[in-house]
């Protein structure tokens, strides 16, 4: 516990009271506990900001202090752990603004990548949303922490690092194939799933490198799923190829209307009767 009067005991985080922060200009201070903070209204005074206080804060029993404390981490560039878990927090608000936290860290958040992942399994669809952009931005760059976080179950890893791919067209496909490469099994199956899903947005790369995958992993389930990969991608462009046929043809009036027997033909039906 610190004996300086001027900062509370951090012992118990519940009992942390946030402290008001003064804007420059004599402005009025900035307190973390009296309502939401936008992020512009914390970053001017990031500089201020007592990281172990904030991260102190991020276990505060009140919704509105947690919030704040991540807006305020971010805005200092502090990409810490503490915040991971409350990317699934019981207080929606909450989650949402460490979401916007996470995004906001950009590349800062690179070592956490592997944990946000995890972290992503039951996250609301706005938390997830967002941090799926965040890590979009990371394909090319962190390559390395994001294979790594593909080392999770298939459905989570289809919602997370395989959806940023998504949003990044043929880097995506591009990172994938990489992946693919990688010593683990799971992270190789999660990966080729992944070019199922969006390999169509480079087909010609896709399909060579998930033919030379069927006929030369050691792995039998690997094998199997590049050959299912390689067929879902062939089905997607197949679909793609029949809806970019043209619509509503018109067709000739005696095409259109439903077939009508002449008298000849009732007749003749009459007398076979």
């Amino acid at each position: 516990m610190s004996n300086d009067p001027s900062k509370p005991p951090v012992d118990d985080p519940k009992s942390v009271k946030p402290r008001a922060v003064t804007k420059p200009a004599d402005a009025k201070p900035v307190v973390l506990d009296e309502r939401r903070l936008k992020f512009e209204e914390v970053a001017p005074i990031a500089r201020g900001l007592d990281p172990s206080e904030l991260i102190a804060m991020l276990h505060d029993g009140r919704g509105v202090v947690r919030a704040n404390a991540a807006l305020g981490l971010a805005a200092a560039g502090h990409a810490v752990a503490e915040l991971v878990p409350l990317v699934r927090d019981s207080d929606a608000a909450t989650a949402t603004a460490v979401g916007e936290a996470i995004a906001r860290l950009g590349p800062a958040i690179r070592p956490l990548i592997p944990q946000i992942t995890r972290a992503l399994d039951g996250a609301q669809p706005d938390v997830l949303d967002t941090i799926i952009g965040a890590l979009a931005k990371l394909v090319g760059s962190a390559d390395d922490e994001l294979i790594a976080a593909l080392d999770v179950p298939y459905d989570l890893a289809m919602k997370s690092i395989v959806a940023a791919c998504a949003r990044v067209g043929r880097g995506g496909v591009a990172f994938l194939i990489k992946a693919a490469r990688h010593e683990r099994g799971k992270i190789r199956i999660n990966a080729v799933g992944g070019l199922a899903r969006i390999g169509k947005v480079d087909i010609e790369t896709s399909m060579a490198f998930l033919t030379q995958l069927e006929a030369t992993d050691p792995v039998p389930d690997v094998r199997t799923a590049a050959k299912q990969a390689s067929l879902a991608v062939i089905a997607r462009e197949k679909v793609v190829a029949v809806d970019g046929l043209p619509k509503n043809i018109p067709t000739s009036r005696r095409a259109s209307c439903p077939l009508r027997s002449s008298p000849s033909t009732r007749r003749r039906s009459t007398s076979t009767r």
